[in-house]
């Protein structure tokens, strides 16, 4: 599991690098070994519980557009992107952003998955 100082990091990083954290999704376990420092690490940012530990972020995109980054939330860097229209609707985005989540949470299935195996 993810340390305070790692997820700290982590943001530090995104920051340096023109992202902006947008959503925080996290599972029980994560939220309580973070416990009292949620607040601090994620500064007001919608929290949301969830099946898997991961931090979306936007930036403007290269080619137009703003670019959506779901980036796990561990020590390993794995993350999946999304560019969306710059006009693109809430149901839009919450679609989006719906279906990468999914994506992210079969990957991780199948990493433990694989990991039980060897």
């Amino acid at each position: 599991m993810i340390s305070d100082d790692s997820v700290k990091a982590l943001l530090e990083q995104y920051e340096r690098f023109g992202w902006t954290l947008q959503q925080v999704l996290l599972t029980p376990e994560l939220r309580a070994a973070l416990g009292s420092q949620i607040n601090e690490l994620f500064r007001g940012v919608n929290l949301r519980d969830a099946k898997i530990d991961a931090a979306w972020f936007t930036r403007e995109s290269k080619h137009g557009g703003v670019a959506w980054e779901l980036r796990e939330l561990n020590e390993s860097p794995f993350a999946l992107i999304e560019v969306m229209d710059r006009d693109a609707t809430k149901d839009e985005l919450e679609a989006m952003r719906s279906v990468v989540e999914q994506k992210l949470g079969e990957r991780q299935r199948a990493v433990i998955t694989q990991n039980n195996n060897s």
